[in-house]
């Protein structure tokens, strides 16, 4: 048990009563010192403002009271939401980690189609230029027959494969 807490204080230091990382004090006391400020001055502008039969002392003892209780809901709020801040963080990174797999894979599959869609195009038109070729061949080799079956001369080249 105390090896845990030990190894747990090494490897992530802690500050104040909320035990607040170290690496998230920064951004806590930004949280807290906004919340706060803004906290406390809607107290005194609401507690000046208002006519009302309070005395001077109640005014005060008033702003002080709206003050503390800002000053612990600030405290509360912004170590809940660099909390928040802690885990939103790592589940935002692992969700661009798996967009960009998405991203990754559907342009791979889109590579791979279109790849596969050429060797079609071409295994077509191979098929084709065979097949054309084939019929220059015979349409040659046919008149040629024609001639020496008529007892002419055939001089007429093969036609070339290219």
């Amino acid at each position: 048990m105390n090896e845990t807490k030990d190894r747990a204080a090494e490897e992530s230091p802690r500050y104040s009563i909320w035990s607040v990382n170290a690496e998230w004090i920064a951004a806590y006391f930004v949280a807290f010192e906004a919340l706060g400020i803004v906290g406390a001055a809607y107290i005194v502008w609401f507690h000046t403002t208002q006519q009302t039969s309070d005395t001077l002392h109640e005014t005060i003892t008033a702003i002080i009271m709206g003050v503390t209780a800002v000053g612990a809901g600030a405290a509360f709020v912004s170590f809940l939401s660099v909390g928040i801040a802690r885990q939103i963080m790592p589940l935002a990174a692992f969700m661009e980690y798996k967009l960009k797999q998405m991203k990754m894979r559907r342009e791979r599959e889109l590579a791979e189609a279109r790849a596969e869609a050429r060797a079609e195009a071409r295994a077509e038109a191979r098929a084709e230029a065979r097949a054309e070729a084939r019929a220059e061949v015979r349409e040659w080799n046919d008149r040629r027959l024609a001639a020496e079956a008529r007892g002419e001369k055939f001089d007429e080249p093969p036609p070339t494969l290219e």
